[in-house]
């Protein structure tokens, strides 16, 4: 099969660079190590509290994450970690 585009063409035609998306790649191989991170910190916490929230995970975590709160507990709730409110009797 032979291709009509190079990749030069490809990436003007996305509008992008080959430098933005080797930038964008980079970017996401971190935050998927962050997120790994973070997950296994939780599921530590987790396992002893079962029923902390994410943000007093996050002030109680003995090991320095290396994001902020608000982006910790963001990382939280994508992975299930939210907590279910029970009905009000």
């Amino acid at each position: 099969m032979t291709h009509f585009y190079t990749m030069k063409e490809l990436y003007s035609i996305a509008g992008i660079t080959k430098q933005a998306l080797w930038k964008y790649n980079e970017h996401q191989e971190h935050m998927n190590e962050i997120t790994e991170q973070v997950i296994s910190v939780m599921d530590d916490i987790r396992s002893r509290h079962k029923r902390m929230g994410c943000r007093s995970m996050y002030y109680a975590a003995r090991v320095p994450v290396l994001v902020g709160r608000d982006i910790f507990e963001e990382i939280g709730f994508a992975n299930g970690f939210k907590l279910k409110r029970s009905p009000i009797s």
